[in-house]
């Protein structure tokens, strides 16, 4: 039987073994999961989920970016707007031989809500020629204010569609020296008033649609 001197030496080198094994065993457990680091901590969440979805799809447009375009927002195809005086857009040419024409016309605006009206006058010698342009920032607002103003015209006049004239065009003309025409096109109306006493109807008429037709050709864009 060994003596306690070798005893005590062979309890020794079994603590040490047994030590070496257990070392060796985490050393295994080790390199067999890697999802366990060196520090005992996970992998990172990107590591982990690359498929998150990104946050650039949900983002608000930044300042000097634009947004989709909502239905309906597209411009206008006929935009027409007035600069400075009305009158620069007027031509007299027709109604000089009318008499006035020596009067100098005025012209004047005024803000309205939603619109800007515009007027050209010229009255001298009882003949009076009127322009009005009633520029509007939406031309569904322009169809609403032509419709209701041709469905209420002056009393005891002949009214008639003029074709050609804008989007829409109407006509009034007065035994009494009178003729009127009211255009609607895109987010205009226009109007132009024409009277003469004694005037022929059918010859102020063809004036007044001189007038108009020029007046929108220049106020365009």
């Amino acid at each position: 039987m060994p003596d306690l001197g070798t005893r005590r030496k062979l309890g020794v080198a079994l603590v040490a073994a047994a030590g070496l094994a257990a070392g060796f065993l985490v050393i295994v457990l080790v390199v067999r999961h890697p999802g366990v680091t060196a520090a005992g901590t996970s992998p990172s969440p990107a590591t982990i989920d690359s498929t998150a979805p990104s946050s650039q799809a949900n983002a608000t447009p930044s300042p000097g970016t634009s947004a989709p375009a909502s239905p309906g927002s597209e411009s206008d195809p006929r935009v027409h707007s007035v600069r400075g005086n009305l009158c620069a857009a007027v031509d007299f040419t027709l109604a000089d031989p009318f008499g006035g024409s020596q009067a100098p016309p005025a012209g004047d605006h005024s803000d309205k809500t939603g619109y800007v009206a515009y007027t050209c006058d010229r009255h001298a010698d009882g003949v009076r020629l009127t322009v009005s342009a009633l520029v509007f920032a939406r031309a569904d607002a322009a169809t609403a204010r032509y419709a209701d103003t041709t469905a209420h015209p002056p009393a005891n006049v002949d009214t008639a569609a003029i074709p050609a004239l804008g989007e829409a065009a109407t006509g009034f003309t007065a035994p009494t020296g009178l003729a009127m025409i009211w255009v609607r096109d895109g987010n205009l109306v226009l109007g132009v008033r024409l009277d003469v006493p004694g005037g022929q109807p059918a010859v102020l008429a063809a004036a007044a649609q001189h007038i108009a037709q020029t007046a929108l050709s220049r106020l365009s864009g």
